[in-house]
């Protein structure tokens, strides 16, 4: 009985999807770096100048493709993309990736003459019944900086976690509760 409520509870744990969608990406080595002149922008942008991971909110329009750039990025580094949004808005993310354009090169109606550019892109395509009435939802993005395979963000809760089973490590070896336990 314990095996089949086992097999049961991974079989509807397989199916929960979470509303948080990410993906990793590389900037190569190749990429060139930004020159100093910084067009106009129109267009969403998240900027990781002088950090290592930022988040934004957007009200991204439903049923369509939404394209963010990244700017201040540096090569051979990677970057972990999150996209995140509320229950409220039953939605599906679909298709998520990046392109790299490259300089001189229009691209959704602009061009950058000094640089090449990262975007970021998802399909937001609404799936409810009935159908989602509004036009625009909020989805938040976020670009995490990933050192030794970790995104930075993660670190204090990695420290946190090492705190806590070192501190019951050593109060475990001094007030020997297994053994009080054991005894009872």
């Amino acid at each position: 009985m314990n095996i089949l409520g086992i097999i049961l509870f991974a079989y509807y744990a397989s199916l929960a999807c979470a509303n948080t969608e990410s993906f990793i990406i590389h900037i190569p080595s190749e990429f060139p770096l930004a020159s100093n002149e910084v067009p106009e922008v129109t267009h969403p942008t998240i900027s990781l100048k002088g950090i290592n991971h930022q988040t934004k909110t957007f009200s991204v329009p439903v049923d369509s493709t939404y394209y963010i750039e990244l700017k201040d990025v540096s090569v051979g580094e990677n970057y972990q993309i999150k996209i995140c949004w509320t229950a409220l808005n039953p939605v599906f993310i679909d298709e998520t990736g990046y392109k790299i354009v490259p300089h001189m090169t229009k691209f959704q109606d602009t061009v950058d003459e000094h640089n090449a550019r990262i975007f970021i892109y998802f399909d937001v395509i609404g799936e409810s019944y009935p159908p989602l009435k509004a036009v625009d939802i909020p989805i938040n993005v976020s670009v995490v900086n990933m050192k030794l395979g970790i995104p930075v963000d993660l670190y204090g809760t990695l420290v946190y976690i090492s705190l806590v089973v070192i501190g019951i490590y050593f109060a475990s070896r001094r007030y020997r509760v297994y053994e009080k336990l054991k005894n009872n």
